[in-house]
């Protein structure tokens, strides 16, 4: 289990916040992505790297791993606004990491409050960089489906 050193209830809420600082995400990141590390498998990283070639690095979490880490973040973020929620998907999408970015969609797909924000711009930004069959498919079930069901996306845009 990962010790989060930032708790939202272990820091001062300012009334209105629309946003987290950068620190804050920056911090929250850092710790994911560290368990992520904490979690990985060589043999698992190997065949993935096998398997489904990609730019970004790849650790090699297996999915009961992920969903821990999930867990955490989500804990940390469950005092913060939809957008503070969006601010650390992207954070995660862009750190070059496999697993990152699954958890940064899972992340909003976890949270309903932030899943309703989410449009065909915040799936172009969330999706930059997937390029292989497993980052696609993991996207397409945990947020471009849910987000193409509650029509949010138009079907035009799934087709495309």
């Amino acid at each position: 289990m990962v010790v989060w050193e930032l708790g939202a209830g272990n820091r001062p809420q300012l009334p209105n916040q629309a946003s987290m600082k950068q620190a804050d995400i920056d911090r929250i990141t850092r710790r994911a992505l560290a368990a992520l590390r904490k979690g990985s498998i060589p043999e698992r990283r190997k065949f993935m790297q096998g398997c489904a070639p990609t730019w970004m690095r790849v650790l090699g979490v297996p999915v009961p791993a992920m969903r821990r880490v999930l867990r955490d973040v989500a804990s940390d973020l469950r005092e913060e606004r939809p957008r503070a929620v969006m601010q650390v998907a992207h954070a995660l999408t862009r750190a070059g990491v496999s697993e990152a970015a699954t958890l940064g969609h899972e992340l909003v797909s976890s949270r309903s409050d932030a899943l309703e924000t989410v449009g065909e711009r915040e799936i172009l930004m969330l999706a930059r960089g997937l390029d292989n069959w497993a980052t696609v498919d993991a996207f397409a079930g945990s947020l471009l489906g849910p987000v193409w069901r509650r029509r949010q996306v138009r079907d035009a845009f799934i087709t495309r």
